[in-house]
């Protein structure tokens, strides 16, 4: 796929705000089934409407996200815009440790920092 680099810039801005965009629906995923945490059940579905509202955000943000990484595929090619997805793990590093307290190993630190740096080469194409 040729694309313009106004094209392909669109789609990196739209891919990066998707995975935000699912990241923050995995917080709040979290967050809506720590409520739920001492009566866990078995029926995956019955835990989702358990933890209220906030479980059901969650998930509507993934659809979101969804519609906005296939509409950045279809601005530019499937290999450059895939691999942003890896964003995601930066960004539910960075909300679970600011949001929820977790500890960051500097082993993780070291991994995100190699996430950051393949996707600015990445760009860079």
């Amino acid at each position: 796929m040729v694309t313009s680099k106004n094209e392909k810039f669109k789609a990196l801005k739209l891919v990066v705000f998707s995975t935000f965009i699912t990241s923050t629906g995995q917080f709040l995923q979290k967050l809506g089934l720590n409520i739920l945490k001492p009566a866990i059940q078995e029926n995956v579905f019955a835990n989702i409407l358990q933890g209220g509202f906030i479980t059901v955000l969650g998930i509507g943000l993934y659809f979101i996200a969804f519609v906005l990484i296939v509409i950045a595929m279809s601005k530019a090619d499937l290999s450059m815009v895939y691999p942003f997805i890896g964003l995601s793990f930066v960004w539910v590093a960075l909300l679970s440790k600011f949001f929820l307290n977790e500890h960051l190993p500097l082993i993780r630190v070291l991994g995100i920092g190699l996430i950051v740096s393949g996707l600015f080469f990445i760009s860079k194409t």
